[in-house]
Parts: C-alpha cells; sequence; structure tokens
C-alpha cells in the first residue's frame, strides 16, 4: 500500500507537536521556586567596640535588620586575629584572644526559599585590654613559642611601646623601644640560659610599667 507524501507530513506535525506538549509539561522547580520578585536587602557594615578578655555573643542576623527565619547566614572571610564561630539564624561567637586592634569578618546571607539570592555583609571589630605578656617562651627552633609574642603588639598598634628584661641578679639582658615581637631568649646574640628572668613593659610612654615573670626553657 502507498501512502501519500501529504500523510506522511502530516503524520510528521502530529508526532512532533505531541512530543512538544510533553517538554512543556515537565515541572521546572528551580525556576519555580525562584521568583523574580524576589530580592534581598545589602547588609549594613556593623562595628563592634569590646575587651579581648571576655567571650562575646554578636548578634549579626538581627541588627542587621534581617527575619532570621526566612534566610541564613555563613561567613566566607575569617577574621585574622580572631576565632569566630558560625552558630545558627545569624548570630556568631567571638572567642577572644590577647589581641588589641582591629579585624573584621566577612558573611554571606542568602533567602532559604531561593538559595541564590545573595548578599554578603561585613563586621569590624575592635577590639581593647591590657597587652598581656606571656610568661614563657621555647627557643628550640621548633617554630612553636621560639619568639616572646605579646599579642596586642601584632597590629603595631603601640610603636611607643617599651620592653626590658633582666636576669636573677638584675643585669639587663635586653632592651628595647619598641618592642617588634622578635626576642628568641638571646643575649649579645648568645642563647641566654634557661631560667626565670624578670621583665618590664608598657604600651606606651604614659603608662606604668607591667612587671612579671619569663621563663626561658629549651
Amino acid at each position: 500500500m502507498k501512502i501519500s507524501s501529504t500523510l506522511v507530513l502530516l503524520l510528521f506535525l502530529y508526532l512532533n507537536v505531541r512530543a512538544e506538549r510533553r517538554i512543556d509539561n515537565i515541572p521546572h522547580a528551580k525556576a519555580d521556586t525562584c521568583s523574580p520578585k524576589q530580592s534581598i536587602t545589602h547588609p549594613p557594615t556593623l562595628e563592634f567596640n569590646f575587651r579581648n578578655d571576655s567571650l562575646q555573643i554578636l548578634r549579626v542576623g538581627t541588627l542587621s535588620g534581617f527575619d532570621t527565619a526566612l534566610v541564613h547566614f555563613a561567613i566566607i572571610i575569617q577574621p585574622q586575629h580572631f576565632n569566630i564561630s558560625d552558630n545558627v539564624n545569624g548570630v556568631f561567637t567571638y572567642q577572644p584572644r590577647q589581641y588589641v586592634g582591629k579585624d573584621r569578618f566577612v558573611y554571606r546571607v542568602c533567602l532559604n526559599a531561593c538559595k541564590s539570592i545573595c548578599d554578603t555583609g561585613t563586621v569590624q571589630l575592635d577590639l581593647y585590654g591590657l597587652c598581656i605578656v606571656p610568661t614563657i617562651i621555647t627557643p628550640n627552633n621548633d617554630g612553636l613559642n621560639d619568639r616572646l609574642l605579646i599579642p596586642c603588639l601584632e597590629a603595631n598598634n603601640f610603636n611607643d611601646n617599651e620592653l626590658r628584661i633582666f636576669n636573677q641578679w638584675g643585669d639587663e639582658v635586653f632592651h628595647a623601644a619598641p618592642y617588634h615581637n622578635d626576642w628568641e631568649g638571646v643575649y649579645l646574640g648568645k642563647p641566654l640560659p634557661d631560667g626565670t628572668y624578670f621583665f618590664l613593659f608598657r604600651q606606651n610612654k604614659t603608662l606604668d610599667y607591667q612587671r612579671g615573670y619569663i621563663t626561658i626553657f629549651r
């Protein structure tokens, strides 16, 4: 039996229309959940100022004006001098270190209903408090605690600080004004013997000296 070319053409068109209908019936889940009307407010830059010796709870989500039930947060750039843990609903916990100065961290906030709609916010941190001088150094060239590192001096905040160190007989074995966190327990280029030494330290020349003891242990 011969089939006319007109019948073949009609059959071809009919099958293509059915195929297009099947494709159109496939649900587009992602497109349906992200409406063009959805958006997120750009977070303001927040600033916190607190002492460097206390645990801090930073309620970033609420202070930024977000409904924390509708968005989620994640830290994308950690601070350099602090330990920040990411809690839930835009609440971050700061674990203090003995550091004085400024730092920041950056977070991302996204809509729960459409995770591709996001923005980033910045939190500025400014810590104050006394400089804490460590009580021991272990200068054995293992890369750990080889130098007398005073955390508050890391950011070069106190360029007029002064450090003096004495042995048990009262002889001065080290003096620096300012001190640059570089003493490795040496005197005139030679390692000092293990033992306990007395120090005087002040953040700037308007303050009284802090007094204490440092142990060298190799």
